[in-house]
């Protein structure tokens, strides 16, 4: 089972990412956080690593560029996907110059997106 790290401040858009999918029959385990600080402590004490991250980009505490930042730095070889939910493009610039490989606005998000996307991990 393949681990998915779902990192946003909102509880109900957590919830309805977990809901989308039955992530189990693609093989992923959907673990959340509510901040970029959970999500390192997440990160630093997994027994088995996250393959794929999606963060929120507005976050207190450490927001998504910093926690894609962090990523990059000493988890080189996971996937993160930038989540926002606004379309603005200095938004999408910095998500992608922090070393987001994809942006995704989160209430236009669809299975057939998180379905295209988990693919690309396979």
């Amino acid at each position: 089972m393949n681990n998915i790290l779902l990192v946003d401040d909102d509880a109900f858009f957590r919830s309805m990412f977990a809901g989308i999918l039955d992530w189990a029959k693609y093989g992923y385990r959907v673990v959340q956080a509510e901040n970029g600080q959970d999500a390192i402590r997440l990160m630093s004490g997994a027994s088995r690593p996250f393959e794929l991250v999606f963060t929120d980009m507005d976050m207190p505490i450490i927001d998504g560029v910093e926690l894609t930042q962090y990523i990059r730095r000493y988890f080189p070889e996971v996937r993160c996907i930038a989540l926002s939910a606004y379309d603005d493009f200095d938004y999408v610039k910095s998500s992608l110059r922090s070393g987001a490989e994809d942006y995704i606005l989160k209430y236009s998000l669809t299975r057939e997106q998180l379905l295209a996307l988990i693919s690309k991990d396979a």
